[in-house]
């Protein structure tokens, strides 16, 4: 695993700090993290408060991405449970501590050997297909897909990339001439994935 840190869209510092923020402030607005869990839609989710704040701290620092995809980010990110370690970190070095301590993104997560010897994905290949193939159909389909794997791999996930990742899906969905090939986000999931795979499986 690379640890390289690398952003797609989320390439400013203050705007990886507001989702950082967002996410650790979850633990003391335990009554919006409760209900963003609860949307079964994004656009139940856009009626959220929780929602609301994470669009507010985006749009202060002027970053332009589409509410569908706040709200997608806000009903992931509140299945990822914030580490102890990060909690009981003095303030101004949490930020540094998360990503110190979770240095890879989703696809490479996903693919990340099962067990020492194993051989096997953490995702199956079956259930990352899926997820592939709900991307180009409907969002909430998608958000649901990709709800349950984060769910799975919540104490492996960084929460930054992560809304990277989301970001970077609705903005290639909105622009679908200009990423296309090698800048479509099917093929930067699917390139993780599989050379994460490929560093286990190698033929003898």
């Amino acid at each position: 695993m690379s640890d390289k840190p690398w952003f797609l869209v989320l390439r400013n510092t203050q705007e990886q700090y507001a989702i950082f923020n967002w996410w650790i402030g979850l633990e003391q607005r335990k009554g919006e993290r409760a209900a963003l869990k609860r949307c079964d839609s994004i656009n139940v989710a856009m009626e959220q408060i929780g929602f609301h704040r994470l669009q507010f701290a985006l749009r202060q620092l002027g970053l332009k991405v589409f509410p569908e995809a706040i709200a997608s980010v806000a009903c992931v990110l509140v299945h990822i449970k914030i580490p102890n370690s990060v909690l009981e970190a003095k303030v101004e070095e949490r930020f540094e501590k998360l990503m110190q301590e979770r240095k890879t993104r989703l696809a490479i997560e996903m693919g990340a050997e099962r067990d020492s010897g194993a051989k096997k994905p953490v995702i199956s290949e079956l259930r990352f297909q899926r997820l592939l193939q709900a991307n180009s159909q409907d969002d909430d389909d998608f958000l649901e897909k990709l709800r349950r794997i984060a769910k799975h791999l919540d104490k492996k996930i960084n929460p930054i990339y992560l809304a990277d990742d989301i970001f970077y899906r609705f903005r290639a969905l909105k622009k679908p001439d200009e990423y296309r090939g090698e800048k479509s986000f099917q093929f930067k999931l699917a390139k993780d994935y599989y050379q994460e795979i490929f560093t286990y499986q190698q033929d003898k």
